[in-house]
Parts: C-alpha cells; structure tokens; sequence
C-alpha cells in the first residue's frame, strides 16, 4: 500500500468524512456562487516563497476564478524583499486592490487604516461573510482580537488552534544520535556536546559536508529561540514570530538588554567559533539553507516540520527536541502564540468591488474551503481508500515532477497555502484512523512542547500617537540590537561591551522612551481584559 501521507494539514480533509461529521463542529459555504456574474478583475500583491510557483498557474486560483468569477492579477515579490517593497507601494499609493498571504503588521493596520488606505472590514464580515460568522461563533476571540483602537477591523485574521500551532520547532537526526550512541539532548552543555560529535563525525552527512546546526540569522530559521528558552527568556526572538519584550514582576523590559540575553549571546558565541554553527549562517539564502536540509547535511534546525524540507521517508530520522535548560533542575519554558494573527489580507480604497473580494476571502472560512486550499481536490495529490485508512498520498507524482516532498509539491502546483481560515486539529490527534507516522509525530508536540507553553508579551493595538512614536523608535533600535547580534557572535565586538558601549547606545536610542509607551499600552491591555 502507497505511504501514508504526512502532511499535519491534511487532516483537515477528515472534516469531510461523514464518520466524523456528526462529531465534530462542521461549517461548509453558506453563500452562492459565483460571485459575480460577469468576470471581474482585481489585483493582488502578495509576497512569493522560494518554493512557491507561479501562482496564475496554480490550481487553487484557477478553482476559485470559475468558482466566483473573479480573475485576480498577481503582483508577486520574493520574500526577502517584500516588507521592503510593501512600504513602497503604501508609501506612493500605487496600491493593489489587496495585500495577501500575510505580512501586514497590526502598525500597519492602523496607520493605513487611518489614512484610509485600508477599507474597515466590520459590515462585510457581519453582512457578507456567512462562513467568516460562523468560525466566530466558535471562536469569538477570532473577531474580537482583530478590532483595533477606534473600533474598527481592518485585517481578515486567521486562527489554528493545536498542540503544533504557533511556535517555533527543534527538529534532531535521531538516526545520527543512535549511530553515535548519543542521548538526545536535554541541557545546554548537552546540545554542546551533541554538536561537537556530530562535527567530529563528518561521514554521517552522505550528500555534502557535515553542518552540526544551520538557519538563517535574518529570518526565522535561528538557533536563537531554543538557547533564549534555556536561559529563561520568552522574548528576544520576533524574527521567529515571538518577541523583543520580556515582561519581570508587571514591568515591560526590553529582552536584549537583560543579563540572561547577553549569556544567549555568550553561548552562541561559542558553538559559532567551534564550528558547529553553519559558516554561512549569516550570508546564505533560503533556497540554499533548503538545498542543504534535501540533501540530508544538518543535524539539527527549527522549522514547521521535517517533511518540509527533506522527503516523507527522509523526515522520519529527525525527531522533534523538547526545550532545554541552562542547568539541570531548571524550569522548562516554551513561547507559542495565540494561534490568531491579524494582517493575512487586507482590502485598499482602490477596490471597486470589495463586497465581492470580502466574500472571495469568506470562502476560506468554509471548511470546504480551507480543505481545499491547504490540500486541493482528490486527485491532486491525494485520494480515498478504504475504511480505516482515509486516504493516501499520491507520491510518484510528485516524485515524477522532482520535487522531493507532498508539500513542495504543494506549493508548487496546488496552493501558496497562505489565505487566512480557521481552523483546529487537535481533536484528530487521538483519532484511531490518523495516520501513525502522524500520530506520532504530533503527539510529540504534545508531549514535549504543549506542557511547557508559556504567554509572552502580546502583541497590542496602540493609538495613532503611541503607533507613529513605537514605529520610529523601534526601526533603530531593532537593527541595530540585530547588527550588535551578528558582530557579538563572529567577534566584531566583544561581549564585555554589553553593559557598557552596547547599552549607552540604545539609551541614546531613547530604549527607555520606548519601554514607557510599551509598559502604558501593556497596561491598558491588562485592564481591557477585566
């Protein structure tokens, strides 16, 4: 029998089961389609990934233009260079008539939504998006968490909900561990050690030299959440989707100026000189750090999951790590968000039909949407099969178009997997027919990752005056906080500067200016809650 597919997202096809339909909360298109009756055309901008295809080419556009009418022109920019490009195009107001897929920041929000640029969303989702109301009504924190300051929604949010679902993940070569003889690791001094011998041992790598640890500092392919955790620190990693705050008894701190961070520093430092962080950690690009992980060279690095980056079969040697200490007896921590984000797509004042795209958006509410988007039609890249076994992959296809995974395949052909929906997993992870390779994968998250998860700072709407004074402090104090890092590290300055050279400068920055209006938004949000 073909392998048992491993994508997390395919589970949503079992919502389509009737087994399963009367068990859990089902919600389908409630609206009729098309949409329009004659063909409209729109533009779209949208920031491209390095495993994305055309997306003109791609099936779900081509299904969601016959099924509503609507063509959409495509105005893709690398992901690099989007944020970039984005502040250009809403600096000159050459506008799309929607941003998509993300990278709109809740700053954006409401400075754009200020200005008009962006449309209020508020009597489209309550009179025209029928499927968008009933996710709401499961999880009401969908809308309200998207309601900025002046009352307004201006960003279609997205939710997933499960033990996996907002954070950040660790992945290890069990096989190399096992070969060595090697535990898998549980404190610093331990991952040290497991590092050196996988350096030490450069024919465990088959397809390329020998890479201990690999990622990208500028993204969110770092080493730098796992070591912060050890130490004790939640925030200090917004490149990975977390924070730069930490908050001590009530008050707001800024994470990179805290002694634990400089000890981060202090020990990345270390792996960095001794050679068992990727020489180009600092320099290469996505495509290369992907090249590296397909052909199997790293033994360690954070990702979504392993079958994102090398084959099904390949995935299965690396095996997730659970957080580490800093020193035994330690409390374990573990940051994970919400599992809601804002700014997935956005309507601007030059839409002439935004009815009509606020209802093409409301079709990924659906589950019948959603299922479609993350994993396309039967057929595709999946099937049914008999009872007990739900579906299977169909593998030699994309084996055939020499991708080497279900999803690159995905993303290829399929779906950029980028609309915002609503959606929760965990209720399949027990399900006798999920997949076992799956279940175990998943149940690793739960096990390892779900009891250590903590809060950190949130992320805050603020008003227009807080907004414009955050916006202008935090553009020089986050690069060079994030220029400071990389020279730490390779040596450019020495770390015995931190309390001195380094602090100075962020105090000229006006740092405790910016932690005054954090700590007063903070504690509006706190009261807000009650």
């Amino acid at each position: 029998m073909k392998k048992l597919v491993s994508l997390t997202l395919a589970l949503l096809l079992l919502l389509m089961s009737s087994a399963l339909a009367s068990d859990v909360d089902v919600y389908t298109n409630k609206q009729p389609m098309p949409i329009a009756e004659e063909k409209i055309e729109l533009t779209m901008m949208a920031a491209r990934q390095a495993m994305h295809g055309n997306w003109e080419d791609m099936w779900w556009f081509q299904y969601m233009e016959d099924l509503t009418n609507i063509h959409w022109n495509f105005d893709l920019v690398p992901s690099d260079s989007y944020q970039e490009k984005k502040n250009l195009v809403l600096a000159s107001q050459d506008l799309p008539d929607m941003f998509y897929g993300g990278g709109i920041s809740k700053a954006d929000e409401v400075t754009y939504g200020g200005l008009g640029i962006f449309i209020p969303l508020n009597d489209y989702l309550e009179n025209s998006m029928p499927n968008f109301k009933a996710a709401v009504e499961k999880w009401p924190d969908l809308y309200t968490y998207a309601i900025t300051l002046d009352g307004n929604v201006y960003s279609f949010p997205y939710i997933w909900r499960s033990a996996s679902s907002g954070t950040t993940k660790y992945v290890i070569n069990k096989d190399w561990l096992d070969t060595l003889g090697l535990d898998m690791p549980e404190t610093l001094d331990d991952l040290y050690n497991v590092l050196a011998a996988f350096r030490d041992h450069p024919e465990l790598s088959e397809k390329g030299p020998m890479i201990p640890f690999s990622g990208l500092n500028n993204s969110s392919i770092q080493i730098d959440q796992l070591v912060l955790s050890a130490y004790g620190l939640l925030g200090g990693s917004a490149k990975q989707g977390f924070t730069n705050y930490e908050v001590v008894d009530g008050e707001v701190k800024y994470a990179a100026t805290l002694p634990q961070y400089k000890d981060a520093l202090t020990y990345i430092k270390k792996l960095y000189d001794d050679g068992l962080i990727d020489s180009e950690y600092f320099t290469q690009t996505s495509e290369q750090w992907s090249a590296k992980g397909a052909n199997l060279q790293i033994g360690m690095y954070n990702c979504a999951a392993p079958y994102v980056v090398c084959s099904l079969e390949e995935a299965a040697s690396y095996k997730l790590m659970a957080p580490l200490v800093a020193e035994e007896g330690q409390e374990k921590i573990w940051p994970q968000t919400s599992g809601i984000q804002t700014g997935r797509a956005v309507i601007t004042c030059v839409n002439s039909y935004p009815e009509e795209t606020a209802r093409w958006i409301d079709y990924t509410y659906s589950t019948e949407g959603a299922n479609l988007e993350v994993c396309g039609p039967e057929g595709i890249l999946w099937h049914w099969v008999e009872e007990g076994v739900v579906w299977v992959s169909e593998e030699q296809k994309f084996k055939d178009s020499g991708l080497n995974s279900w999803s690159g395949y995905k993303l290829a052909y399929v779906s950029p997997d980028v609309s915002p929906l609503a959606m929760d997993t965990s209720l399949f992870y027990d399900l006798e027919d999920y997949p076992p390779v799956k279940k175990a994968w998943y149940a690793s998250y739960r096990d390892q990752l779900a009891p250590y998860y903590k809060s950190f700072f949130p992320d805050m709407y603020y008003t227009d005056e807080e907004q414009m004074e955050i916006s202008s402090l935090t553009v020089d104090i986050e690069s060079y906080v994030e220029q400071c890092k990389a020279k730490f590290i390779v040596g450019e300055m020495s770390l015995d500067t931190f309390e001195t050279d380094y602090m100075a400068a962020l105090e000229k920055m006006q740092l405790p200016r910016l932690l005054e209006l954090q700590q007063t938004a903070y504690d509006r949000y706190l009261a807000n809650l009650d």
